[in-house]
């Protein structure tokens, strides 16, 4: 079983580490990781964060920037960590969403039901994006609601494994 989060998820932008990177936590009913964020890009709420290259240097990172960090080519779909619930600085610490229900921020065509997946699109985009065929492998989510407004924001039910 996971600990607690040392506080609340979304709330957390911690300049020096105050939890293990790469941590699993609890928050209610939902699971976070701590992470940094590499890059020079802040994190986005209800944006995906992919794992950042396997670099010593970068252990328990996370990139909202780095191309090379997409494990498959570009245009396809990635492999997330988790969701942004509160903007976080680069180069700061905070909890991404795992598992459980969250905002996620998409590509306009999604429709309540529809499986998710973080979308490369022709650069790195980190929205959601409905799963379609041959996806399965990369579905880390399920609107559970349309996004049917500017924001681009819908509730979701979130499952990382990346």
């Amino acid at each position: 079983m996971a600990s607690l989060c040392h506080s609340n998820p979304a709330l957390v932008n911690d300049v020096a580490a105050l939890d293990t990177p790469n941590a699993i936590r609890e928050w209610g009913d939902d699971k976070y990781i701590y992470v940094k964020l590499a890059g020079a890009d802040a994190g986005v709420v209800g944006k995906y964060a992919l794992r950042h290259t396997d670099e010593p240097t970068t252990e328990g990172s996370v990139t909202m920037t780095a191309a090379s960090a997409i494990p498959e080519a570009l245009g396809s779909v990635a492999d997330p960590v988790g969701v942004f619930v509160k903007a976080i600085t680069a180069g700061y610490f905070g909890y991404l969403l795992r598992e459980g229900r969250g905002t996620v921020f998409t590509d306009d065509g999604v429709a309540e039901g529809d499986f998710l997946v973080c979308d490369g699109g022709t650069t790195p985009t980190f929205i959601a994006d409905t799963a379609v065929a041959g996806e399965e492998h990369a579905i880390c989510g399920r609107a559970l609601a349309d996004d049917s407004d500017v924001t681009h924001l819908v509730t979701a039910e979130v499952y990382c494994r990346g």
